[in-house]
């Protein structure tokens, strides 16, 4: 009976963080495949702006599931070009992946993310 009532306290746990995180990490899929020109005319000027590529990639990042489910870490892939905007919205960061498609930096994903959230 004990390690039943232990369980449910976990599984209320596990449930209330995974609301928390929906209500601080919203997926924003208005913006996939946007250019990188469409998104700097709605939210204007980044406050950061960065790139890399998939060989050098961080495996644990706000954007790391969509990234590797479309360039896994393999040799072939290690020298695409990613680049991670944020723009700074009041509460809120906009972050957004981007990219190379026919010569165009394109939105992988873009998420809202409350200001503070660590990965």
């Amino acid at each position: 009976m004990k390690n039943i009532f232990i369980i449910i306290i976990l599984i209320a746990f596990v449930s209330t963080a995974c609301l928390a995180e929906e209500n601080n990490i919203i997926v924003l899929d208005q913006y996939n495949n946007k250019t990188y020109s469409e998104m700097l005319e709605e939210f204007g000027s980044p406050i950061d702006k960065t790139g890399y590529t998939i060989k050098n990639a961080p495996t644990k990042s706000w954007n790391h599931h969509e990234l590797f489910s479309k360039y896994p870490k393999i040799p072939e892939n290690y020298n695409i070009h990613i680049m991670e905007v944020a723009w700074d919205t009041d509460d809120y960061l906009i972050v957004a992946c981007y990219h190379m498609v026919d010569g165009e930096n394109r939105c992988l994903v873009a998420k809202k993310m409350k200001k503070g959230i660590q990965f």
